[in-house]
């Protein structure tokens, strides 16, 4: 089976690659997910280009936990932009986003849990291991005030079945 979770789409598609079909759509939504960045036209400027997209929501990694039979669906909610930054710092918090969620799916894409983390708490990027002991997120967001390109760093995320 192949999992498709788009970027802009609460759906997430089951494709069965025996038989060449889709066999499974299910509504997956975030709670924290409800402006895509949809694109009709130009924007003026990069500016404006950038700001669209940090306050806009989309999803992101979709990763399968062997380990605990679970799914990650990293989350990017809306981040309203409320002062005024340069381009650069625009740029630089689009690639580092300042606010990134996740969420916990069982084997049957049903919602177990949804959790923001901090702001600059963890980088948004593809950054992410699964390990026996749990999730790995990346903790080097470049907004961070003690970021350092000298050093990998990640939180351990661990998933424990409740009654």
């Amino acid at each position: 089976m192949i999992y498709i979770s788009p970027f802009y789409d609460h759906q997430i598609q089951v494709f069965d690659t025996k038989t060449n079909k889709i066999v499974e759509v299910k509504e997956v939504k975030s709670k924290h997910v409800d402006k895509f960045n949809i694109v009709n036209e130009l924007p003026g400027n990069e500016d404006e280009s950038v700001m669209a997209t940090l306050e806009s929501s989309q999803y992101e990694t979709f990763l399968y936990d062997k380990y605990r039979d679970i799914f990650y669906r990293m989350i990017l909610p809306a981040f309203p932009i409320d002062q005024k930054y340069d381009i650069e710092k625009l740029r630089l918090m689009e690639r580092s986003r300042p606010v990134t969620g996740i969420m916990v799916l069982d084997h049957e894409l049903n919602v177990l849990a949804e959790h923001i983390f901090g702001p600059y708490e963890v980088h948004s990027s593809d950054n992410f291991l699964v390990g026996k002991e749990g999730l790995y997120v990346s903790t080097n967001n470049m907004n961070r005030s003690d970021f350092s390109d000298d050093q990998m760093r990640y939180k351990l995320l661990k998933f424990t079945a409740s009654d």
